[in-house]
This record gives C-alpha cells, sequence and structure tokens, in this order.
C-alpha cells in the first residue's frame, strides 16, 4: 500500500496506476487492488481538483463498473471524500450524499451570472462570461466546460448496477436546471458521457431507475427540445430520448412540442432528420395527433432499432451477431500466433 501511494503522489507514477486498472482482466484482480486505492478517494486526494488525480478515480470507476466489484463500496468512498474536502474548505456540513457529488465531478461551468473578464482584463480564453446578456445561450454554450476526467467518471458510474444508479441519476437530473441539461446535451463530451449513458442502453433504460429519470428528463428539456433538434449535437440527444421514453403518451407529448416548431426544424438539415426519426409528419397528419398511423410508424421503427442492436450489440455488452463474429476473429488470431 506504501508503494501505491507513493505512486499515487508522483506526477508521472499515477499514470501507472490508471493503466494497471485499465489493463486488468479478472474480476479477482480487480476485486484485490479497488479496496487498497479506496482510501485515497475517502481522503478526497483523488477528488481534489487541485490535486490532478481525478484521472485515477476515473480508471477505478470505469474497472468497478467492467467487473462489477466494489461498486458500493467506492460510491461510499466518493461520498467521504467528497465530505472532507467540504469540511476542509469550510464550505458545508462536511456531508456529501451521492447526488450531491455529482455536481462537484461535473463541475460544469457556463458563466451563469459573470461578467468579470472585462475587469480582470482576461483574453477571452478562460471560463468566465464576458458577454452582458446573460440570456444569450449561443454564447454561453462556446464558453462552457466540463472537468474531463469527471465526466467519464459519471459516465461509467451509471455502467453500475441499475439498482444503486438512482442516486446518481437524481443528481444529474435533479441538481441540474432545465438550461444546464441543455449545455450538456449540445456539448460532445457531455452529450456522449452523461446523455449516451442514461438514454441509450436499452437494457438498463427498461429498469425502474432509469425509466423515472428519462421522463423526468423529458419534463426538464421539454420546451428545449426545438432549439436542440437544430443543433449539430443536441439533435442526438432528442433522437435517443425518443427513442428511451417508456410509453406512446411520453413519445406523444415530445413530438407535440417539436410539431411546435415543425418550420424550424424544416429549415434545416439535422432538424429534416429529427422530422423523420419521431416520424412527426405522420403525426401531424393525424387528425388526432399521435393516432394510429403515427403510432403504427413508430412501433416499426422501434422494431428495426430493435433489430439493428441485436446484430450490432449494445455498447456495454457485446452480445450481437457481429460482436460476436469479432470475439471469435481474436480467438483464432490468438489461437495461432501460439500455434506459431
Amino acid at each position: 500500500e506504501d508503494a501505491i501511494n507513493d505512486y499515487l503522489n508522483d506526477p508521472v507514477g499515477n499514470y501507472i496506476i490508471q493503466t494497471l486498472l485499465s489493463n486488468l482482466r479478472t474480476s479477482d484482480q480487480a476485486d484485490d487492488i479497488l479496496p487498497r486505492l479506496t482510501p485515497s478517494i475517502a481522503s478526497g486526494y483523488l477528488l481534489d481538483p487541485t490535486k490532478k488525480r481525478r484521472g485515477v478515480f476515473w480508471r477505478i470507476v470505469e474497472c468497478s463498473a467492467k467487473f462489477g466489484v466494489g461498486q458500493e463500496m467506492v460510491l461510499d468512498a466518493m461520498c467521504k471524500g467528497f465530505g472532507g474536502l467540504s469540511r476542509s474548505g469550510g464550505g458545508g456540513s462536511g456531508v456529501c450524499d451521492v447526488g450531491d457529488c455529482i455536481p462537484r465531478l461535473l463541475d460544469l461551468t457556463n458563466g451563469k451570472g459573470e461578467d468579470d473578464d472585462a475587469d480582470n482584463g482576461d483574453d477571452g480564453d478562460n471560463n468566465n462570461n464576458n458577454e452582458q446578456g446573460v440570456g444569450d445561450r449561443k454564447k454561453r454554450v462556446g464558453r462552457m466546460s466540463l472537468d474531463v476526467s469527471g465526466a467519464r467518471s459519471i459516465h461509467h458510474l451509471l455502467k453500475f448496477e441499475p439498482k444503486i444508479c438512482g442516486e446518481v441519476l437524481e443528481g444529474i437530473v435533479g441538481r441540474f436546471d432545465a438550461q444546464d441539461l441543455e449545455l450538456i446535451a449540445n456539448d460532445g463530451l457531455g452529450s456522449r458521457c452523461i446523455m449516451d449513458a442514461i438514454l441509450n442502453n436499452p437494457k438498463r433504460t427498461s429498469t425502474p431507475p432509469f425509466q423515472k429519470t428519462i421522463t423526468a428528463l423529458l419534463q426538464k428539456l421539454l420546451h428545449r427540445v426545438v432549439a436542440l433538434s437544430v443543433e449539430r449535437v443536441g439533435h442526438h440527444t432528442v433522437r435517443n430520448l425518443f427513442l428511451a421514453l417508456p410509453t406512446m403518451d411520453d413519445r406523444a407529448m415530445l413530438c407535440g412540442e417539436l410539431v411546435k416548431g415543425l418550420t424550424k426544424l424544416n429549415g434545416n438539415a439535422i432538424g429534416r432528420g429529427i422530422v423523420v426519426d419521431c416520424c412527426l409528419k405522420e403525426f401531424g397528419e393525424d387528425n388526432d395527433g399521435g393516432g394510429g398511423v403515427w403510432r403504427e410508424s413508430v412501433k416499426r421503427l422501434l422494431e428495426r432499432e430493435s433489430f439493428l442492436r441485436d446484430i450490432v450489440g449494445d455498447e456495454d455488452n457485446e452480445d450481437g451477431d457481429g460482436a460476436k463474429k469479432k470475439k471469435r476473429k481474436r480467438k483464432k488470431k490468438k489461437k495461432k500466433g501460439m500455434e506459431e
């Protein structure tokens, strides 16, 4: 353990720990090393952004999610670590639950109410917002920032067992307002690590914690989906949200909001893609909006998506036909190399 601490404290040696964690091959190996690293999480050392060791925490969470070991232990250590940082910084009671940890991990900076550049003489490359109009979302989107290792850590926290993901999900949808969620959806890293992790895995989205979160996400983003639908990155969240919603009534609610901005959607190639993906043409043609024609179109769309997913497999468990063929090829190549 002393040797591990020496590696963690070293500015170069900590990358050896990261490489070790990312190259573990068995759950026994993970089960052996994780308890030796969690004290550094509980102390706050790996979570303190000033120490620049969050990459190690990311690899620990990734390892725990991959092998399904020590997940509750990691969450408990994370709460203790952020609690300790709050006490030492004098910024709180020192008591943190998992939901409180998520915003601190993500460290979203979007320039709300900030107008410090002109006073401080900054050159515009930092994260402060020097625009007077706080309502100008486009300027704020360009100036937002996320903690990269924190975002990747949350991505893997969302791969933990669904029954213990509830607090992580609440920390995303419950702690961020609609504007912050829109910024996250429009950011490449935020969309991939956060939104896709929630919306783009049917084996998880069918579980109660995820279904509740997806419905809450719809309620928060409902009046922003038209703007998201014409964005280069944001439209992926709208499409995935449509596919992940648990009921047809929820999808009808989403389409009802999108139809209000149909002119804007048709004026943009990305928006026209959303018109097709959400069957908005059929939705508008139904007299009652969301009638039989639209429902049949959506049903065929969902069947096609399910068929494609069965072929290529999903992100977490490569169990599709294509994935099995890749595994067989790897095994044959490895066997051939050993014979030679």
